[in-house]
């Protein structure tokens, strides 16, 4: 009797608690169970994010003007880092002002990118041994790397994929030294959005077009602030982790200007990011549709060159071909690049769905908008940094 008694009173304690729990996750106008927001810690020195990733996207809007661009800084920071143990004490001392840091911590959501090297030892050997160089090359122990130069292809190995990183059309006759990065991402959004929800919309290009293009839409808590002087709106949607990977909160930061973007991002420095992505991890989570154009982005691979050289790098190239390849001195013939990446909706499943429209927040980006991918609470550089302009 005691033994049914003590069943009787486990059962109806877990039904109290499931129905407080139901109680304070149900979302009480659309009947759906909303997913508990992350509490992130905040260092004590404050939210930080290095100024080598907006000088790096504010040099592309030079080079690339009236035109979306992107940048990796993460992995453009890292072939930098890699060039430093081999460069001249000049050299060094220009990579070291660009304030490039890494963290400790892992993230939770990472690209899949890498950087390899390459030289072509038969052009730069000599046959006396008093002025042959010896190279040694930044390989990582902890980076799987597959490295060749052939038939004027530089290409690369991850893991199980390999594919080219730039073709001849970058090489010169005589490349002796090229160092390039290779980085593919799909990032996958926490809550995701769902492909039922994806709608034709137009969207106003800075040219002034309005061309329709499919906008990506979700409705989830999720962290939104508005500048006090009504100058910008942002919004944080968190990354799913990859490979139960566990470390810094990993999100997409999206910067919606009430005026012209490429105006904010020519303008943008280090404390106005800070003070963006404090109030974003400070912010409490809000009931809010999003809507955001499903983007690709895969250009033709790049020479950095012009972009370092406007960051104060160009002591880095070579400026004649009869250069000598020494241990204290590095030249490049070619910093090549080759990013993709891709914002996709998911299909639906059984979980129940809200209609985006009947949120009491919303924020649309369809109008041309800074975005970046990053770390919430860390200095390391973000992953991603990208200014949409004309689709």
């Amino acid at each position: 009797m005691f033994k049914k008694i003590r069943i009787a009173i486990i059962i109806i304690s877990l039904g109290i608690c499931a129905g407080l729990a139901v109680h304070y996750l149900l979302n009480k106008e659309t009947g759906i169970l909303v997913k508990q927001p992350l509490v992130v810690t905040i260092p004590e020195e404050g939210i930080k994010t290095d100024a080598f990733g907006i000088r790096l996207l504010q040099a592309a809007m030079k080079q690339e003007p009236g035109e979306s661009v992107l940048v990796a800084p993460a992995l453009t920071g890292e072939a930098l880092l890699q060039l430093r143990e081999l460069a001249a004490d000049s050299t060094r001392q220009d990579i070291d002002k660009l304030g490039i840091v890494f963290p400790e911590k892992q993230h939770t959501a990472q690209p899949l990118y890498n950087v390899v090297t390459a030289a072509d030892y038969g052009l730069h050997y000599t046959e006396s041994v008093e002025s042959e160089s010896v190279i040694r090359l930044p390989f990582r122990a902890d980076r799987p790397l597959a490295m060749s130069l052939f038939n004027g292809m530089l290409a690369e190995g991850i893991q199980e994929m390999t594919g080219p990183i730039i073709s001849s059309k970058l090489l010169i006759g005589n490349t002796k030294f090229i160092i390039g990065g290779c980085c593919e991402f799909i990032p996958e959004f926490e809550p995701f959005f769902r492909s039922e929800h994806t709608i034709a919309a137009e969207f106003e290009n800075a040219n002034g077009s309005l061309p329709q293009v499919n906008m990506m839409r979700l409705r989830a808590n999720v962290r939104y602030v508005k500048d006090d002087t009504g100058e910008w709106e942002a919004v944080a949607l968190m990354l799913a982790p990859t490979a139960s990977r566990k470390g810094e909160p990993t999100v997409w930061i999206g910067i919606l200007p009430i005026k012209q973007a490429a105006a904010m991002a020519t303008q943008l420095d280090m404390q106005q990011l800070h003070s963006i992505r404090k109030k974003l991890a400070e912010a409490t989570p809000v009931d809010c549709c999003v809507s955001l154009p499903r983007l690709f982005w895969a250009p033709p691979a790049r020479n950095l060159q012009p972009l370092l050289e406007e960051l104060g790098l160009g002591s880095l190239f070579t400026e004649s071909k009869k250069w000598k390849f020494t241990d204290s001195k590095l030249k490049l013939d070619a910093m090549p690049e080759k990013i993709s990446i891709s914002f996709i909706p998911r299909p639906g499943d059984n979980a129940p769905s809200a209609r985006p429209e009947n949120a009491p927040a919303s924020i649309s980006f369809n109008r041309p908008f800074i975005w970046l991918i990053s770390d919430l609470t860390t200095a390391a550089p973000p992953y991603f940094i990208g200014l949409v302009q004309n689709l």
